[in-house]
């Protein structure tokens, strides 16, 4: 599967890691960063395990469950 970032999710993850950097520290700003990478990852390599945001364009989300 390809992977393609869009320009918002790429300015997304850099707002969340300096968010996390200034409000909590570079440790949370990095374990929370891996757990995207891993996530990213896992749809990578497992594209059916994200749903499909529409039928016709085949982008698939990884939504969170707080």
């Amino acid at each position: 599967m390809k992977l393609v970032y869009s320009r918002r999710a790429l300015t997304d993850l850099a707002e969340i890691s300096t968010y996390y950097t200034v409000s909590a520290s570079p440790a949370v700003a990095a374990s929370i960063g891996q757990r995207l990478e891993d996530v990213i990852a896992r749809i990578s390599r497992a594209p059916e395990s994200a749903p499909k945001v529409s039928k016709r364009s085949g982008i698939r989300v990884a939504e969170s469950k707080h």
